[in-house]
């Protein structure tokens, strides 16, 4: 029967059981976030581990520690692996292979053939500060992606350094034990690791709650249909560039005749030509560029730093591309083809003024008969004939 230090000291493992019981539902519920199923295991092993050795449970001092170590190494391995995906890396698992043998081979050596309590502690804090500093090695690159991000890598790096300076204690723990037994060093391991634990939760939490907010962002930016920007998406991202590169110039592009497509093949057959539309002007742009499908059957390309004679010349071999466009399988007997209007601005213009004057432009183009390219320059050359 549990007196009441072994209740209390109980309340460690199943705060740990209960918060990897939450992450595992989390990831069970929403199906993302793939990194929470491995940390949550890794505070359900870690749980596991710690009530055996609280509870002293199997009794047999061996039987004990293997069991427990197993728990423990399991949690070091699940933590490390949700820990490289969260950064977006992959688990270096040849190198983390050997060091876990190493480790529990010395483990096994020091509590069955020569037992001593104080070098497995040193083996097993050794071996967590070890595979946790491999994995912030491999993610070293991520860790500033965001303050929350930032906060996650410090705080299991302190939870490093702090799990090797708790091992200065360990000699305060009692010689026959192996186990929880109310000392320095068990206090200060269990209080230690009750911070690391909730605070890592709640930080883990923060950031899939705004990783979840900027997905949701994202998607309300782009087409569905074409994964192309929408008309929110596009001024959002040109607003940026704007700040910083103010000179640009934009393609406004139409394809012609779309409602006779779609009242002869079908919507569907509509929807087809719309994506290879997209297509080609994703070919088509640099980095940097921002393309849009701006509504219905209009796309919009802006060009930033770019003179209006050289935006002309991406309009003419899109234009070029789309005439190639075979839609002998879908739409056969049909000649895709696209009107552009295209201008230059210089700094001081709005999106909404672009888009006034690459609009009328688009519609000088349709006014020649279509499938051509009309800049502010050809026009105002037209116009002084």
């Amino acid at each position: 029967m549990m007196n009441s230090e072994t209740l209390l000291a109980m309340t460690h493992p199943a705060l740990a059981f209960v918060m990897g019981i939450v992450f595992v539902a989390v990831w069970l519920g929403l199906k993302q976030f793939s990194s929470f199923v491995y940390f949550g295991l890794a505070y359900i092993s870690y749980g596991l581990g710690m009530t055996l050795q609280t509870l002293l449970w199997p009794s047999d001092e061996v039987l004990n520690v293997l069991l427990a170590t197993l728990l423990y190494f399991g949690a070091v391995l699940l933590f490390y692996n949700g820990l490289v995906r969260y950064g977006g890396a992959k688990p270096k698992w040849l190198p983390v292979a050997a060091l876990t043998v190493l480790a529990l081979v010395l483990r096994i050596y020091f509590t069955d053939v020569l037992s001593d309590r104080i070098v497995r502690i040193y083996v097993l804090n050794g071996f967590i500060a070890i595979i946790f500093a491999l994995g912030l090695w491999q993610i070293r690159q991520h860790y500033r992606r965001s303050a929350l991000d930032t906060l996650m890598f410090v705080l299991t790096g302190t939870f490093i350094v702090a799990g090797l300076l708790r091992s200065i204690w360990a000699p305060t723990t009692h010689e026959d034990s192996f186990g929880y037994d109310g000392t320095f060093y068990w206090l200060l391991t269990h209080a230690s690791l009750n911070v690391f634990l909730v605070v890592f939760a709640l930080l883990l939490i923060l950031v899939a709650g705004s990783r979840a907010l900027e997905k949701m962002r994202l998607l309300g930016w782009h087409d569905g249909l074409t994964g192309l920007s929408n008309r929110t998406g596009f001024r959002e991202k040109v607003g940026r560039h704007m700040r910083r590169q103010p000179g640009f110039s934009l393609i406004l592009i139409d394809l012609d005749h779309f409602k006779q497509v779609n009242d002869r093949y079908g919507h569907s057959v509509g929807d087809q030509l719309l994506v290879l539309l997209a297509e080609r002007i994703q070919h088509s742009t640099r980095l940097g560029d921002v393309s849009a499908r701006y509504g219905g059957e209009e796309f919009m390309l802006f060009l930033p730093n770019t003179d209006e004679a050289a935006a002309v010349g991406v309009a003419e071999r899109l234009r070029r591309d789309i005439e190639l466009v075979d839609l002998d399988a879908v739409a056969p007997g049909w000649q895709c083809t696209a009107s552009f209007g295209v201008a230059e601005f210089p700094p001081g213009h709005t999106v909404n003024d672009a888009y006034k004057t690459v609009d009328r432009l688009l519609y000088e183009a349709k006014y020649r008969g279509r499938n051509c390219v009309v800049s502010a320059s050809a026009e105002r050359d037209a116009r002084s004939i």
